[in-house]
């Protein structure tokens, strides 16, 4: 079994390198500026893609629309202009869809957990999400640490509907779960 995790995980590795060598074909060269200045950065004609949007800004007409829901994997640094060395394989996506049938947004934001997320920014996208509309949940490796000191963005441990009482010095609005129960949460509504 842990052969067949492994040859699957490479697999999926050299699809995503080759298609993220496909995407960055599509990519302006990097122009002069009047101060004969060069901005190598992938980016760097096009800002706009790097602004979190209002969640459902983005659909054209009736069309679905593709959410990508995570953390620094999937999302260009903070602000989401690598201004921190972080490129997310997120900031891409768009260039692997005809956005006159679908458009993508990307929600992520560095540094959350399936608990922060959560409770901080899912409420703002759900909002936008409609019937027919895709997303795209990649959480999970920020779910370490304290639950409520520092970051204080941890999930308790498992893989199940498990819940614990927390005393929290900020309160929120749902109590602590296990990642796994954060997303069911997530994708059922409630």
């Amino acid at each position: 079994m842990k052969y067949h995790l492994v040859h699957h995980l490479c697999w999926l590795a050299a699809i995503a390198f080759s298609l993220s060598a496909t995407a960055q074909d599509k990519v302006a060269a990097p122009m002069e500026d009047v101060n004969q200045v060069i901005d190598n950065t992938l980016d760097s004609l096009n800002q706009t893609r790097t602004v979190r949007p209002a969640a459902g800004s983005s659909r054209k007409g009736n069309n679905p629309v593709l959410f990508l829901v995570g953390n620094s994997t999937m999302r260009t640094g903070t602000l989401g202009n690598g201004n921190n060395g972080q490129w997310g394989w997120g900031y891409y996506a768009e260039e692997f869809f005809d956005n006159n049938r679908i458009t993508v947004e990307n929600h992520a934001l560095g540094g959350t957990s399936s608990r922060t997320f959560y409770n901080r920014l899912w409420p703002d996208v759900v909002k936008g999400v409609r019937p027919g509309d895709w997303v795209i949940i990649e959480l999970g490796h920020n779910d370490n640490g304290p639950y409520d000191s520092g970051r204080a963005r941890a999930s308790i441990p498992g893989i199940g509907k498990d819940s614990w009482k927390l005393r929290l010095k900020r309160p929120e609005p749902k109590k602590p779960y296990t990642p796994t129960e954060n997303i069911c949460v997530v994708l059922s509504g409630t």
